[in-house]
């Protein structure tokens, strides 16, 4: 078992619940883009959800009438996401290697606070983009710090923000995620930003997250 693979699925066998997409303030956001895109699809759209984790997303793509199949590096995880949603596929897999499916074979991907944890969210993007279907839409959200949380960070929390056993790796501005996903084979139709919990004003001045909907 890799190292990885232990540390997460510790996370979701003991404080799973915690790190639940279920349990984030963004949440409300993140199903509104959910609905703009998955629910024009019809019943029966082929969706994968690339770093599943406890599924929670997962189900809400199966509420809205789609076929979903979940990949996580987590065993734990996993199991969680099959209790949510029984009649999903849910498959282990390590991002590093080439998803296990074959081209175009997805009308969507949903990617949710992943790619932040990678060496190389390129890679995986262009998998993404290879297992889209032609004109299938592909929605990514990652953390995001805004100006004035970045001067908060500089002044006040730098050495803590950026600890080097933190489990973020990359960090993403609206143009450097853009690029990254035109540069996999995507085109942005939509981006926008979002906060927590604080509605008008922390969305305004405090965004904690980047919305992409890109198209293959």
């Amino acid at each position: 078992m890799s190292i990885e693979k232990a540390e997460y699925d510790k996370l979701w066998g003991t404080s799973g619940g915690r790190y639940s997409g279920e349990a984030q303030g963004y949440a409300p956001h993140f199903l509104k883009l959910m609905d703009r895109w998955f629910g024009k699809f019809p019943k029966g759209a082929k969706v994968l959800e690339v770093g599943c984790g406890d599924g929670f997303f997962s189900s809400q793509i199966a509420q809205r009438g789609c076929e979903v199949t979940g990949v996580d590096l987590s065993t734990e995880g996993l199991r969680r996401a099959k209790e949510r949603t029984p009649a999903g596929t849910f498959l282990s897999h390590d991002l590093t290697q080439p998803m296990p499916f074959a081209d175009a074979t997805f009308d969507g991907v949903w990617c949710s606070e992943v790619l932040e944890h990678l060496f190389s969210p390129l890679y995986v993007l262009e998998q993404i983009s290879r297992v889209l279907k032609p004109g299938g839409v592909a929605l990514l959200t990652v953390p995001y710090h805004g100006l004035l949380k970045n001067l908060a960070i500089a002044a006040f929390a730098f050495e803590k923000h950026y600890d080097p056993e933190y489990v973020h790796l990359r960090f993403f501005t609206p143009g450097t995620l853009g690029r990254l996903v035109e540069k996999a084979g995507m085109k942005v139709v939509e981006s926008s930003s979002c906060g927590s919990q604080l509605g008008v004003v922390r969305d305004t001045l405090f965004p904690t997250n980047i919305l992409i909907a890109a198209q293959k």
